[in-house]
């Protein structure tokens, strides 16, 4: 019995060698593609200020909104003259057919005067719509329209004079 098993551990032995080399013989190289694509960056020029033009507050003052497609509504007692308003506007370019996001700051933007009174700028919209997913820049540019909702105090609170201050809105491949 004792050679029965020794002869048996032997073949089990030789058969495990022989199935390794057969095994170390099977191995294949391949070469695989590499690929890399740069495109160039994202660039946005303003073209157009966002203006919300001359108005009276009136006694308890309100709103004045541009909407992206210029449409001018005023709220409480806020009286919006004829005089030029115009909404935001950015000429967007980067590569042809790239899709991108806009995003603006968070809370408001601060107008201020000399008198150190300030405005707050909010509620922004924008046409393309920054929740649209389908933004391209179609031929390598796009145009962006700004909208945005001024809040007016009384006259008290924001006395005649003039208002300036900026916004931060990005643009960033997707």
């Amino acid at each position: 019995m004792k050679k029965l098993f020794l002869i048996f551990v032997s073949i089990s032995f030789l058969l495990g060698v022989q199935c390794q080399r057969a095994l170390s013989q099977e191995r294949v190289s391949a070469y695989a593609q590499v690929s890399a694509s740069v495109i160039i960056p994202i660039a946005a020029t303003e073209t157009s200020q966002l203006n919300f033009g001359r108005f009276y507050p009136g006694t308890s003052g309100g709103t004045i909104s541009i909407s992206p497609d210029g449409y001018v509504m005023t709220s409480s007692t806020v009286v919006a003259d004829a005089s030029p308003r115009s909404p935001g506007s950015f000429l967007v370019s980067g590569q042809g057919d790239a899709t991108y996001a806009i995003d603006f700051q968070e809370g408001s933007a601060t107008l201020i005067n000399s008198e150190s009174k300030t405005m707050e700028v909010s509620d922004w919209v924008t046409i393309p719509e920054t929740s649209d997913s389908c933004m391209k820049l179609a031929g390598g540019s796009q145009t962006v329209m700004v909208g945005a909702t001024l809040k007016v105090g009384s006259l008290d609170e924001n006395p005649k004079g003039i208002y300036t201050g900026s916004y931060q809105i990005t643009f960033a491949y997707n």
